[in-house]
């Protein structure tokens, strides 16, 4: 694994390593970019991305949950962790139906409902 102390040059290597299918080197890759970056959202969206991608769903909730903790108005990231929520048959654990997404007090920025796909 080739470690960088800088955060851009550290998620390059991360997505190059996704884009190759090497998921364990990318995964090292954004937890070390998490750890230069305690704040930023982006690596626990792809970490959750890359986990979701190998089928380690609980994995997956957990990083987009840790993304949507720094960046609630990431619409990408939770519409991702309810179709993860949907698709394991889990569609409960998200908020009542034609809730607005928690980044807005009236609506999200996105203008979609959170659970507009949800039955």
């Amino acid at each position: 694994m080739t470690v960088s102390t800088d955060y851009p040059r550290t998620l390059d290597l991360a997505l190059a390593a996704t884009r190759a299918g090497h998921l364990d080197e990318a995964d090292k890759l954004l937890r070390e970019a998490s750890r230069l970056q305690p704040a930023e959202a982006l690596p626990h969206f792809l970490l959750g991305a890359n986990a979701a991608e190998a089928g380690r769903n609980d994995a997956a909730e957990s990083e987009y949950i840790a993304c949507l903790s720094r960046a609630p108005g990431m619409a990408i990231a939770r519409f991702q962790l309810g179709l993860l929520q949907v698709t394991n048959g889990r569609p409960a654990a998200g908020p009542p139906r034609g809730s607005r997404c928690s980044c807005s007090t009236n609506a999200s920025p996105c203008g979609i409902s959170q659970r507009a796909w949800w039955p």
